[in-house]
């Protein structure tokens, strides 16, 4: 989806989905920003540009 307010995730029903076995991967969390709750981990796809290969690496955060 293409949100252009935030609060135009009311309207999506996540709600009716979310439960503590829930698994949501959002591409642009800052589109939701008060309307989502706090993530629990954070990751990032990272093109590596430097070498002639083309490799990709996934770096991970999880919130404390």
């Amino acid at each position: 989806y293409r949100l252009e307010d935030p609060s135009e995730i009311e309207f999506l029903a996540l709600d009716d989905l979310w439960s503590a076995q829930s698994l949501f991967l959002i591409e642009w969390p800052e589109r939701g920003f008060g309307y989502l709750p706090p993530n629990d981990v954070e990751l990032s796809i990272c093109k590596n540009t430097t070498g002639v290969s083309d490799v990709r690496s996934i770096i991970y955060k999880l919130r404390p």
